[in-house]
């Protein structure tokens, strides 16, 4: 399983070498958001399970 600093930093490598600091800054914002829905989903499919 990787880190998050590991999938961060894959996530900038797979970036264009002339891409800004802003664009930068906004897919590392959008990547922590998608992980943050990623987590709640799981989590509410957990506990989802739990009320059956």
């Amino acid at each position: 399983m990787l880190t998050v600093k590991q999938e961060v930093l894959d996530l900038i490598e797979e970036l264009s070498n002339d891409v800004s600091m802003d664009e930068i800054i906004y897919q590392v914002y959008v990547f922590g958001k998608v992980k943050k829905g990623q987590k709640a989903v799981k989590e509410a499919l957990i506990n989802s399970d739990r009320n059956f």
